[in-house]
């Protein structure tokens, strides 16, 4: 980021596109562009609570159809951010977070085209905040279907009663400044 001769930061409106009905965000964003995320389906969005229908562009896949393990984190990231701001509004770059720590576990791989990301805030304290992000098996995506046969034995099975199985489980503390 950087600032003009008085110090002061520049205007953040026009930053990216205002977001389509339903979507998360515009287009504009270098990190969002990349992900596709103006073509994410915002499932939920209330103060502290994000839940999102993602899909997997082919830039993001290793060869075996599988989301390079790099990539996890910068999903995680962005979507802790906009977990952050969720049911609040959105003003870009007031306050800007920094990301103070962050970790994922992986249980499964994660496969497209769709999966269900889900981000939760844990806790506030101050301007500190703990967030969860998990990702989740997306029930309406036939993934299976996609895969080579020898690589569907590796998928979690789905969880009972129609609950989406847990690929990944990640944290995030962010920090306002």
């Amino acid at each position: 980021m950087s600032f003009d001769e008085s110090g002061e930061a520049p205007s953040f409106e026009g930053f990216w596109s205002q977001p389509a009905p339903g979507k998360l965000i515009g287009r504009g964003h270098v990190v969002g562009d990349f992900l596709e995320a103006d073509q994410w389906d915002v499932l939920e969005n209330r103060e502290g609570c994000l839940r999102l229908g993602v899909g997997l562009p082919p830039a993001v896949m290793n060869l075996r159809g599988q989301l390079f393990g790099g990539f996890t984190p910068t999903y995680v990231d962005f979507i802790a951010i906009h977990t952050w701001w969720a049911g609040r509004e959105p003003r870009p770059g007031r306050p800007w977070l920094s990301t103070l720590s962050l970790r994922v576990e992986y249980f499964a791989a994660i496969v497209g085209p769709r999966v269900l990301i889900e981000g939760r805030v844990l806790r506030r304290n101050g301007s500190t905040a703990f967030v969860e992000v998990r990702f989740l098996e997306d029930p309406k995506a036939s993934r299976a279907s996609s895969l080579p046969e020898a690589l569907t034995d590796s998928l979690p099975p789905g969880a009972p009663d129609g609950e989406s199985a847990l690929l990944a489980y990640a944290t995030v503390t962010l920090k306002a400044l």
